[in-house]
């Protein structure tokens, strides 16, 4: 998904106002309430600090998912072409940055992990993945509606710690599920649990790594089918200056290709079944 760093259509704000029937005393606190969306990422909670101790009733009533969607950049307002960059139904959460000036090309290599059916028979907890049919698995966490990935798995975890910290989750990021999506007066909340909602931690890390904080802890495994996507990222500057007659100066060069034409499969088999130990266990 390719969006803006500013997220939203300014050029859309009258006609929202108009539409949502906001009154010349709300427009000031509304304007900052989409300003604060304008830079939001899941990281990014505390650009709503600037709510904390404003009277927010008023405007509680109004879904700024729906408004903030409709003031989004759309697709053909920002690319001459759209592309999708990550697998369909795969919530991603690290973009790549594009500014303007520069020519950026986006190398793609895919990786395949498999399990073979020899590993199937040992829980998730010693095979270190998931099966898309282990519901029953105590790791098998995922978006609703969505199948599994270790992907899904960490946008659901994410969805957890909202709820633990606000009871609500924000919906903006997330498809629909049974989550109560956070209202305007919820946002301070997030901005005061900002620090805790940095990082994912890997279960088992913490004699090894020092953090500050605590962060995500979510143990979340491989699909024991996944495809990988690795990016290479190279960037280079038009020099727009050289070329005072030309538009380059207001454009930016995005080129998302394969690296290669063969992919790299791992696959992951047991050498020794529980006979072959025991046998082993009589000869020695």
């Amino acid at each position: 998904i390719i969006c803006n760093k500013n997220r939203l259509n300014w050029s859309r704000l009258p006609e929202i106002r108009k539409r949502y029937k906001i009154t010349e005393p709300q427009e000031k606190l509304f304007d900052r309430i989409l300003t604060a969306y304008d830079g939001l990422s899941f990281h990014e909670f505390n650009v709503f600090d600037s709510l904390h101790g404003e009277h927010l009733d008023d405007l509680n009533h109004l879904n700024f998912t729906q408004i903030v969607t409709e003031m989004s950049w759309r697709c053909d307002e920002i690319l001459a072409d759209c592309l999708t960059v990550v697998e369909a139904s795969v919530w991603f959460g690290f973009p790549i940055d594009l500014v303007p000036h520069t020519r950026t090309n986006v190398a793609v290599t895919a990786v395949y992990h498999y399990f073979d059916e020899s590993t199937l028979r040992l829980p998730t907890r010693w095979r270190r993945c998931v099966m898309d049919y282990e519901q029953d698995s105590e790791h098998f966490q995922t978006l609703e509606g969505q199948k599994y990935m270790l992907e899904n798995c960490q946008a659901q975890c994410q969805q957890r710690y909202l709820l633990r910290y606000c009871n609500c989750s924000l919906d903006l990021f997330y498809p629909p599920s049974e989550f109560a999506a956070c209202r305007l007066k919820d946002l301070p909340c997030l901005a005061s649990h900002n620090r805790l909602l940095q990082n994912f931690e890997q279960p088992g890390e913490h004699p090894y790594v020092h953090r500050e904080e605590s962060g995500l802890l979510c143990d979340c495994l491989h699909n024991c089918r996944s495809l990988t996507l690795i990016t290479d990222l190279r960037k280079n500057v038009q020099q727009p200056w050289l070329k005072p007659n030309s538009n380059i100066s207001e454009s930016m060069w995005l080129n998302v290709y394969f690296k290669k034409p063969s992919m790299l499969v791992y696959k992951t088999n047991l050498i020794y079944t529980w006979v072959d130990l025991i046998g082993m266990s009589d000869v020695m």
